[in-house]
């Protein structure tokens, strides 16, 4: 009987069903994928620059460019809003730029005109500071950079004209003057303003559009000619 039951546990055990291995365990998650980082580029420039910032910028690097004091400051009527600045040439007797400042915080918006005309400046230079020249700076910019202004398309080497004297001028040439930082990413355009007279205004017309000769670059004495253009402006405004 013993020798039954140990072959019959023999038998049970040989015919038992194996137990299944453990399960594997799962496979860990893939690691997250590290999103890529956008190009370095350099921000576009606003389409508009705060007022105080800006007008401190501009003035601040013409007077590096051209060693200058600070003198009158006239507010300009109209918007965007805009100021005009005297600055006292150094080394330059009785010399005075006069220089626009809140024009360029707008781009112009013709399609016509280059990068280089978009934003831009105003300035002259003449013996002294009187408010007639502001009063045509001011009239020449809001020409220019009004949206349907009659200057919107005016651009550097122009002869131009307004639509009646202001200060007892009419007629310009827009020559350059170079380009200042008013602020970061922010370049402006400086249009150098000098009178004509309207024989040379007729004569710059029927040359259709060629840049008009500078005479007084040619002349010898012609600096000093060229800043008693603005002797009209110059005078005190009636009231």
């Amino acid at each position: 009987m013993r020798r039954l039951w140990f072959w019959s546990g023999l038998l049970l055990g040989a015919c038992a069903t194996p137990a299944p291995p453990p399960p594997e365990p799962p496979p860990p998650p893939p690691a997250p994928v590290a999103a890529l980082a956008p190009p370095l580029s350099a921000p576009p420039p606003p389409t508009e620059v705060p007022f105080e910032s800006y007008q401190e910028a501009l003035i601040r690097a013409f007077t590096r460019t051209q060693p200058s004091r600070r003198g009158t400051v006239l507010e300009l009527p109209g918007e965007p809003r805009c100021v005009v600045q005297a600055l006292e040439r150094i080394g330059r007797q009785s010399r005075t730029a006069i220089l626009t400042a809140g024009l360029g915080r707008l781009e112009r918006s013709d399609p016509s005109l280059t990068a280089e005309n978009r934003r831009i400046e105003l300035y002259a230079e003449a013996n002294g500071f009187g408010p007639g020249i502001g009063e045509v700076l001011g009239a020449l910019g809001r020409a220019m950079t009004q949206p349907e202004g009659p200057g919107r398309t005016w651009k550097l080497y122009d002869a131009v004209g307004l639509s009646a004297p202001v200060a007892g001028l009419q007629y310009f040439d827009l020559r350059p003057g170079g380009e200042l930082s008013a602020g970061p990413g922010v370049w402006v355009t400086l249009y150098k303003v000098v009178p004509l007279s309207e024989e040379e205004m007729e004569r710059s017309r029927a040359q259709k559009g060629d840049q008009w000769l500078d005479e007084d670059e040619a002349d010898p004495g012609g600096a000093a000619r060229a800043l008693e253009r603005w002797a009209p402006a110059l005078g005190p405004r009636a009231p």
